[in-house]
């Protein structure tokens, strides 16, 4: 049977607040004019512990972070507008000295919050501090098996690192929703592998999230390869078909069926249509911070090159500013999802506007009930 699923992770205990602020949004978009984020992205630090092959962030180390003080004033400017959910990403977020501080004052302004970590130093003794934080969900990255995911990550006993973070997770906190990152690459090594990790999730209780590799200024060789990697001619395309497939019959897996549908179609670099091929209101109600305070609508729909300094004016000047208008029209038409499609941009895309909801959200499942 069909399901509701979204790496939203909307639940019931969730779904009030999110609703208001989405009700609010619209009205504010669609009425007064102006929009706000519901939704805010924040790459903590550039610093990560891990040495991934893909990754540019642990190439160029830069152990900087917005000031405490000042990133308390940014979600509290947040919060007063309307914002309900909260991501932490990096690099690695629990490297920050003071990070249980920043989550647990994000928790006392914003409804939700997500944070993705590789594990690597998540101990007993961290993950009851986390539970103390009341943070909603924490995603571990596990892109593949022992030995793919130590010789990506470039350290010993990486993988297991990252799945023993899981499962102390999973014993030492109480309410916060766990799920394992996985990326599906064109490969039939790695389409072999992910079946065995959804089996791996299952097993140890957690919730499942799959990434299509992506073109990402983040990701350094994923970027320079992704000619090859995303629209090579001999990839196993039955083979993906038949995961993915399988993957939507997951409970466990919390992809929305309509991400899992594009997966296919963007491997053959034809995911131009539906979705893809609208304009996009992503930079109304998204906004992704930079570790030195730069934000912007979409990092990647700009490349990463148009940021605008949240530290030396208020949010809602920037947001109300005619450069910032003129930005967010700018992305409407970008079309970057088509070689990037992360799913912190993507998911989201389903549910905004309404009529994004009703179309790639309630249809697909509607359609899958009564086929």
């Amino acid at each position: 049977m069909a399901q509701f699923k979204s790496s939203l992770e909307i639940k019931p205990n969730n779904f009030l607040p999110f609703a208001s602020s989405y009700l609010k949004w619209h009205f504010n978009h669609y009425v007064l004019g102006k929009s706000f984020p519901v939704i805010a992205q924040f790459y903590t630090t550039h610093t990560c512990n891990f040495m991934c092959s893909h990754c540019n962030f642990w190439r160029t180390p830069r152990f900087e972070y917005i000031p405490l003080e000042k990133f308390k004033s940014i979600i509290s400017e947040l919060s007063e507008m309307g914002c309900c959910f909260v991501n932490f990403t990096g690099g690695e977020p629990m490297i920050l000295p003071d990070i249980f501080e920043r989550i647990k004052f994000v928790k006392s302004k914003i409804p939700f919050m997500h944070m993705v970590s590789n594990g690597s130093i998540i101990t007993e003794e961290k993950a009851k501090k986390l539970n103390e934080t009341r943070i909603d969900s924490i995603s571990i990255s596990v892109n593949g098996l022992k030995k793919t995911y130590d010789d990506i990550a470039q350290v010993p006993e990486a993988w297991d690192k990252a799945v023993n973070a899981l499962r102390i997770l999973k014993a030492n906190t109480n309410g916060i929703a766990l799920s394992m990152n996985s990326v599906i690459k064109s490969d039939i090594e790695t389409i072999n592998e992910l079946y065995k990790l959804l089996d791996m999730s299952k097993e140890i209780g957690v919730d499942h999230k799959l990434q299509a590799i992506m073109q990402h200024p983040e990701f350094s060789d994923y970027r320079s390869k992704s000619k090859q990697l995303l629209f090579k001619p001999n990839f196993p395309l039955d083979e993906i078909k038949k995961f993915i497939k399988y993957a939507k019959k997951q409970k466990h897996v919390i992809n929305s069926h309509y991400y899992l549908d594009s997966v296919v179609k963007y491997f053959e670099g034809k995911n131009i249509d539906g979705l893809f091929g609208e304009d996009c209101k992503t930079p109304y109600y998204f906004a992704e911070f930079q570790p030195n305070g730069s934000f912007n609508g979409c990092l990647t729909g700009t490349d990463w090159k148009e940021t605008f300094d949240a530290t030396k004016r208020p949010l809602r000047e920037i947001l109300e500013s005619k450069e910032y208008k003129a930005h967010q029209k700018n992305l409407e038409k970008c079309r970057a999802c088509t070689k990037s499609m992360q799913i912190c941009i993507v998911e989201p895309r389903a549910f905004f506007p309404f009529r994004n909801f009703l179309k790639y959200t309630v249809l697909p499942i509607a359609g899958e009930l009564y086929s």
